[in-house]
């Protein structure tokens, strides 16, 4: 029985991203060295948060009843997953050219 309003439904779905990194600029936030590391350094953090969701999730996803819920749980762990990967890649972009 599900319990939310089939009108106020959005539903979760993981896209299929890919990132092409190449060109990017060092400095690439507004030519800013300040905001672009700072960028750099939220993209070191997500990640982990993310993944941390994923494995929180998907041990509680056995114990979800409402089939509504377990749709937008499950929508929500391929998101967060696609999150995670999407963040890393940059990570090894930047890795690759020098920045560790």
């Amino acid at each position: 029985m599900s319990t939310h309003p089939d009108t106020d439904k959005v539903a979760l779905t993981a896209r299929n991203v890919s990132w092409d990194w190449t060109g990017l600029p060092m400095h690439y936030f507004d030519a800013n060295p300040f905001a672009t590391h700072y960028a750099n350094g939220m993209n070191m953090l997500l990640p982990e948060g993310e993944v941390f969701f994923v494995d929180v999730f998907q041990q509680a996803l056995p114990l979800i009843e409402d089939d509504a819920v377990r749709e937008d749980v499950i929508g929500f762990i391929g998101q967060e997953a696609t999150h995670s990967s999407s963040h890393q890649s940059l990570l090894e972009h930047l890795n690759s050219e020098g920045l560790d």
